[in-house]
């Protein structure tokens, strides 16, 4: 652990929540890091629905029946975000096995995925997600990935599976993730005085159907992080708003279909260039399946 705190973050083998700690610069424990907060990254959307069961820590002791006389109806109770011992969201399941059978299906036609999640930067709000998968390209040199990008700038990589081209912004400029294994995954502009562009993904899906409260449920390979920090400071050193992400996708199935082999990328995207606007920022992290 102090090899990796004291240079800056390149390859790693350690669970993601900490490493992530790592990343960010700040001086946290594994043990104040590797243990998800349920709170973080939960959505709106899903504890709005039970705003009368939000204060579903009492319901969910109905053994008292004195609050039973509303939702007697044991009907009623499944309306509850319920949870399974392990703390589990039901919601979590269904959303695992997808993501599993979606990434053995398209291994078993030769291809590999990825996963592109989006985050708010001040608060790691859950955007949306996209996957994408393809053929692996290991032979893809920089100059055809430079070619096939809207911005191809210098190879910031840290990675020998992936190319990270960084146009830095005068006016105009931006950043392109290129995956040797899963191909294109993420492309955005950066502009001054305003907000740039994503290009790619043109589209993402549903948050919640990612699945929520998956923490617990099953602990996730190690894997390896490498940080792109394009808002300010050290390029491969994360700024601690970071952290708040590790939570959020503890709270999905994203990460525990990991396998050995998976590579995450955690960019600070600021999409503005001059006075820095975290209101645009974003985080994007990109889980590159084997």
């Amino acid at each position: 652990m102090r090899e990796v705190m004291n240079e800056p973050m390149m390859r790693s083998h350690l669970r993601f929540p900490a490493l992530l700690c790592v990343a960010t610069g700040l001086a946290l424990t594994l043990a104040a890091c590797d243990g998800p907060d349920k709170q973080i990254g939960q959505l709106d959307g899903e504890s709005g629905e039970s705003g009368e069961s939000g204060e579903s820590g009492e319901s969910d002791e109905s053994g008292e029946s004195d609050e039973s006389g509303e939702s007697g109806e044991p009907g009623d109770s499944s309306d509850t975000s319920s949870t399974d011992e392990t703390g589990a969201d039901d919601s979590c399941a269904p959303a695992l096995a997808a993501l599993e059978q979606k990434l053995s299906d398209e291994q078993g036609n030769g291809n590999s995925c990825a996963l592109v999640l989006r985050y708010t930067y001040e608060t790691a709000e859950f955007i949306g997600w996209h996957i994408n998968c393809a053929p692996p390209t290991p032979d893809l040199s920089l100059e055809e990935a430079q070619m096939m990008s809207a911005w191809p700038g210098n190879d910031e990589s840290t990675t020998e599976d992936a190319y990270v081209l960084y146009t830095s912004p005068g006016d105009f400029g931006g950043v392109t993730y290129f995956s040797k294994r899963s191909g294109l995954l993420f492309e955005g502009s950066i502009v001054w005085a305003g907000m740039g562009d994503i290009l790619h993904p043109e589209h993402v899906e549903d948050p919640l159907m990612l699945g929520t409260g998956c923490a617990d449920t099953q602990p996730p390979q190690a894997v390896e992080l490498w940080p792109y920090n394009f808002v300010v400071g050290d390029l491969h050193v994360l700024p601690e708003e970071a952290s708040a992400v590790a939570g959020a996708l503890w709270d999905t199935a994203a990460l525990y279909a990991v396998t050995p082999g998976t590579t995450i990328a955690v960019i600070a995207y600021p999409r503005t260039v001059g006075a820095f606007a975290p209101d645009v920022a974003e985080f994007v992290v990109v889980i590159d399946y084997p």
